[in-house]
């Protein structure tokens, strides 16, 4: 038997996805000073891909797709990522 029978009744359950850039711990001083245009530096090079996560758990990877007015991503990693 395949995983995908064992799995089966599960294709229905609605996950929260996110997509994450990067985290970085600053302080509330800086959040305070923030301002529209403010910049914030992540801990990721410009072009690196994004974590996704479902229920906190890390899914895979994936790059941003910029092709209409609506944001995308291409899953580039799936399953043991590091």
């Amino acid at each position: 038997m395949d995983s995908s029978t064992n799995l089966g009744f599960l294709e229905g359950v609605p996950v929260v996805l996110e997509a994450e850039l990067g985290r970085r711990t600053i302080t509330l001083g800086e959040v305070i000073e923030w301002k529209p245009g403010s910049v914030v530096r992540l801990p990721r090079t410009a072009g690196s891909a994004l974590d996704l996560y479902a229920g906190g758990a890390l899914l895979g990877r994936a790059e941003v797709l910029a092709r209409s007015r609506n944001r995308k991503v291409q899953v580039t990693e799936v399953g043991d990522v590091e």
